[in-house]
């Protein structure tokens, strides 16, 4: 505890007491624990009185230290000490002087003033696993996310619109460095406290902004998400200025909505969500696709994401390694454009139908896959860290897949061996859906083109692969149209298997049409971007 805030023991049994203000009242004693020797005596105040002494508390455990320096090695917090006007949705940000690091153990917490005896929020760092309630789901997530100089502190909703809140940082929550001395504590009602604005923004807006630094009607995209009510009808714009939003971004059941970036290279949004964070404790299952993606759309239509960098920095896992950037389930007439999508195992997962236009796609594994219609128009499809497999693709005989369509497909250096797309490899008798049409081909796509996912060919005397599995292909659409190189010359496609096609100049322009491939909507008509690269 700070000098002039009266501690009575252990902050696990003894209640402590409240502190003298800066006017010089006496903090007031410490209230007595259930069990144990006496707790320790506040210091001194402010500049007039003294801080009584705790009452008995026995058997109690090790005090929290006294923090003689509230917010060391701190240059900037967010919100701003006495800051007023503060988003109902702010998260908390420290910016040190030195990288900080995530300790073992201690907690954060968040009083409002007015009701000081418990904290409304509280972050327990030697939790297992944390959860969030996101868009009705709960989540696990990491409450702090270190990037740099700064610590970056997720709430759950807690900040109430006019009231006044008080942040207390146990010492070794963030440390200097891993392993090093702590950083950044604070443990009173006055060093760390700012006003949320009086009211939130009035219901019914059509354009509502979003801003990192506070100026805005949210600080989070997710706050301007919950913001607009369910199943709606009237169009929303939700302006997103430049910034990073770190955040688990989740859209359930909500309809009409553009995200427009004030700018594709610098408003970003990211959060390293996958397979592996949301397994529950005890467990070894991961929740599934639902669950693991960093942007997720259920079940709503017409979605705009616009001029804007959408990024999972997830690790390459070998278990429960998948990790979505964007995911969009259950809607239609989903719309992407002027946009950077950058992740690795399973970068986008679609169902329904989406159009994505002038973006850059990276990923690795099966990176765009789903049983979805997608129409790619004039994108970058990029491979990154390891070869793999452009696209899996799950839609069913009655179905269109994914189209690519003047596209350029590229990767790191030195990949080789990559493929255009796969089949399920738990399914005999594949559907998939998957055409280039004038794309250009890195040399990293190998000569084969495509992958029959464990199929293994019958020798010559045997009716079926090794292994007995019968195999039906009569279903696959896999197809290339006037392929090139990066220089535009013809790729040689001796090679590729021969269960894949190259299409004829009539089928070729008919999956051209984006308005056939979506049976009828024409996104190409949508409100254009008007955004910069």
């Amino acid at each position: 505890m700070v000098a002039g805030v009266g501690c009575g023991g252990s902050k696990l049994s003894g209640a402590g007491g409240n502190g003298g203000n800066p006017s010089g009242a006496a903090g007031t004693s410490g209230g007595s624990g259930t069990t144990g020797t006496g707790g320790m005596g506040g210091g001194s105040a402010g500049t007039g009185g003294s801080g009584a002494a705790g009452g008995s508390n026995m058997d109690a455990g090790p005090d929290v230290p006294i923090v003689t320096n509230p917010l060391e090695h701190v240059t900037a917090t967010f919100p701003a000490r006495g800051a007023t006007g503060v988003c109902t949705d702010a998260p908390l940000r420290l910016t040190f002087d030195t990288p900080p690091a995530i300790g073992t153990s201690g907690t954060i917490r968040v009083y409002q003033q007015s009701l000081p005896s418990a904290p409304v929020d509280m972050i327990d760092i030697g939790a297992p696993l944390t959860t969030i309630l996101i868009a009705g789901r709960s989540y696990f997530y990491r409450p702090i996310v270190v990037s740099g100089n700064e610590a970056y502190i997720y709430l759950r909703k807690v900040l109430q619109p006019g009231a006044t809140y008080f942040v207390n940082i146990d010492p070794g929550v963030l440390t200097a460095g891993a392993g090093g001395a702590a950083i950044g504590a604070v443990e009173d009602a006055t060093s760390w406290r700012f006003t949320v604005r009086a009211a939130a923004p009035a219901a019914g807006a059509t354009t509502v902004n979003v801003a990192a630094d506070g100026t805005g009607d949210f600080c989070t995209v997710q706050g301007a998400i919950d913001y607009i009510p369910a199943a709606n009808t009237t169009p929303v714009t939700v302006n997103v200025a430049a910034g990073t939003y770190r955040e688990i971004v989740a859209i359930a059941s909500k309809n009409n909505i553009t995200f427009h970036g004030a700018d594709r290279n610098t408003s970003v949004i990211t959060y390293a969500n996958n397979g592996a964070l949301q397994v529950p404790p005890g467990t070894t299952t991961s929740l599934g696709t639902k669950w693991r993606a960093m942007f997720g759309i259920d079940t709503s239509n017409d979605i705009v994401i616009e001029n804007i960098t959408l990024w999972n920095p997830s690790p390459q896992l070998s278990t429960n390694g998948q990790s979505e950037t964007l995911r969009s389930e259950g809607g239609n007439r989903i719309i992407v454009r002027n946009a950077t999508i950058r992740g690795l195992q399973d970068t986008l997962l679609f169902t329904g139908q989406v159009y994505i236009a002038d973006s850059t796609i990276e990923g690795n594994v099966d990176y765009i896959w789903g049983n979805g219609v997608a129409y790619f128009d004039r994108c970058e499809i990029k491979d990154v860290n390891r070869k793999g497999y452009n696209v899996q693709a799950r839609n069913g005989a009655a179905s269109l897949g994914y189209v690519f369509v003047d596209c350029a497909l590229t990767a790191d250096a030195a990949i080789t061996g990559h493929y255009l797309a796969r089949t399920d490899k738990n399914n005999n008798a594949p559907a998939s859906q998957v055409a280039y049409i004038n794309c250009k081909l890195g040399p990293h796509i190998d000569p084969v083109g495509w992958l029959l996912d464990g199929y293994t060919r019958p020798t010559g005397d045997a009716g079926v692969p090794d292994g007995g599995t019968q195999w039906n292909f009569s279903m696959l659409r896999f197809a290339e149209y006037k392929s090139v190189d990066m220089a535009g010359a013809p790729i040689d496609v001796s090679m590729r298997i021969p269960e894949s096609k190259q299409l004829s100049d009539s089928e070729a322009a008919q999956l051209r049409d984006v308005t056939y491939v979506f049976g009828g909507w024409n996104p190409k008509a949508a409100p254009g971007d008007a955004g910069t690269d």
